[in-house]
């Protein structure tokens, strides 16, 4: 199935449950050649979809949708390089994806650097939180050149 297919399937939903989501997601890495190495808007996508699925439901909702963030940023271009649920340590670096990364979509990626940063600051991991607030930061800054938008 293409990607576009895919796309729309998933918008006629009102709401898409979390294992369809998955679903999605497992789908959408079958349409990349190899969805690691390169932007994947569409696997971008799925992983949003999945946030969002996982975001209403009760048990590892938080852990979910956390996951669901980092692999959306990934999608997107972005190098994360901590991708742990614990505090940080005292000499942790200032952001927990990598500065040599130039994400597709910088507000969104933005967007999403926050909501982790929320998640911590909840957790009660400042040091954490404050690593995803700079990241978002960082990340609404930065801009891939025109040609490489495809």
């Amino acid at each position: 199935m293409k990607r576009d297919q895919l796309i729309e399937q998933a918008e006629r939903r009102r709401e898409i449950s979390v294992s369809a989501a998955r679903t999605l997601v497992e789908e959408m890495k079958k349409t990349y050649i190899n969805p690691r190495s390169t932007i994947s808007p569409g696997l971008a996508y799925a992983y949003r979809q999945l946030f969002f699925s996982s975001e209403n439901n009760p048990g590892k909702a938080g852990e979910d949708c956390l996951l669901a963030i980092v692999h959306n940023l990934e999608a997107s271009g972005v190098v994360v390089i901590d991708k742990s649920l614990e505090e940080a340590p005292n000499n942790a670096p200032s952001m927990p994806i990598a500065a040599t990364s130039l994400p597709r979509f910088p507000l969104e990626s933005s967007l999403f650097c926050i909501l982790n940063a929320i998640f911590f600051g909840v957790m009660k991991m400042p040091r954490k939180a404050r690593m995803w607030v700079q990241a978002s930061v960082w990340s609404k800054s930065r801009k891939l050149p025109l040609y490489a938008y495809g």
